[in-house]
């Protein structure tokens, strides 16, 4: 009767036992094997092959149309998916730099970027920041280039990837954020100087 007792008793806490032992180890398993994306921060959603292009400001009596602008950084002609463009040379030249980035005002051999970038209609005021993060993985920070005046100041910015995928460059994403002003450590071409810290950009809290 008392062998009887005890495994009434205890059958019930050992078989509970096991199974909580049986989840957790379950668990920690299926989190030890999530893809690196399953990690990411709330703000990208784990989604890294949308573009999304409603979340820029567009606003064309200002002239702030980021999402035109960044469309032109890609572009075929006088964007990164052109090896021969201004933009793409000015990339080459600054890869081996400590920041691997390039601004919108990057003075060039041959023109600059100010020209291409800066005084054509629907984004006169959007300036940008390129941040070469791998070889087929750049950051772009957008803002509006008059914020940019005052050093060490945090600013409203932009940010969109642009991935390199069987050998073209699509833009990813697209989330809304801010970023600390820095002077630009190369010669800039007119009055913005300065430019954002990628190192310091954050998202916006929805």
């Amino acid at each position: 009767m008392k062998i009887s007792r005890f495994f009434k008793t205890t059958l019930p806490l050992l078989l509970l036992g096991s199974i909580a032992t049986f989840s957790g180890v379950f668990a920690l398993w299926t989190y030890f094997d999530a893809p690196a994306d399953a990690q990411q921060s709330n703000f990208q959603h784990g989604i890294a092959d949308i573009y999304y292009n409603e979340n820029l400001p567009d606003d064309d009596e200002e002239e702030l149309n980021h999402g035109l602008l960044l469309e032109k950084i890609i572009s075929f002609d006088e964007g990164i998916n052109n090896p021969d463009s201004l933009l793409s040379g000015a990339i080459r030249d600054r890869l081996d730099t400590p920041t691997k980035t390039v601004s919108s005002n990057h003075n060039v051999s041959g023109g600059n970027l100010r020209n291409q970038f800066s005084n054509i209609e629907g984004f006169e005021n959007v300036g940008f920041l390129i941040h070469m993060e791998t070889e087929d993985r750049y950051a772009i920070y957008t803002y509006k280039n008059e914020d940019t005046l005052r050093l060490n100041v945090r600013i409203e910015a932009f940010k969109t990837y642009a991935n390199l995928i069987d050998g073209t460059w699509i833009l990813h994403g697209g989330y809304q954020g801010s970023a600390i002003v820095i002077k630009y450590d190369a010669n800039t071409n007119g009055k913005y100087k300065n430019c954002i810290d990628p190192e310091t950009w954050i998202p916006t809290e929805q």
